[in-house]
């Protein structure tokens, strides 16, 4: 087996760096992915009459899964569809 061949092993990720920068609790699993998440407390949403929780469906969330080189991101972020075009700015400006 060539040199080439091998992979390199994947960087460990801080998962309280991570908290730290999203302001968001980070939790750890076994094979180090780190995850956040975080509810949309700004908004009052009301469905037939009632007030939907925050964690009802309200909630965004980020894992990152360490990489040989870097970490790898994937989510679900929830926004309004006048914010669309400013959370998809926002993202791309950033290296997202």
């Amino acid at each position: 087996m060539s040199a080439d061949s091998i992979a390199a092993p994947p960087a460990s990720l801080d998962a309280k760096a991570i908290g730290q920068a999203s302001g968001a609790t980070a939790t750890a699993t076994p094979d180090g992915v780190v995850k956040i998440g975080w509810p949309r407390t700004d908004v009052t949403v009301t469905v037939d009459g009632m007030t939907l929780p925050p964690a009802a469906g309200l909630g965004s969330w980020a894992a990152f899964a360490p990489m040989a080189s870097g970490a790898m991101v994937m989510g679900d972020t929830v926004v309004f569809e006048d914010e669309v075009d400013a959370a998809m700015d926002a993202a791309f400006t950033h290296g997202l």
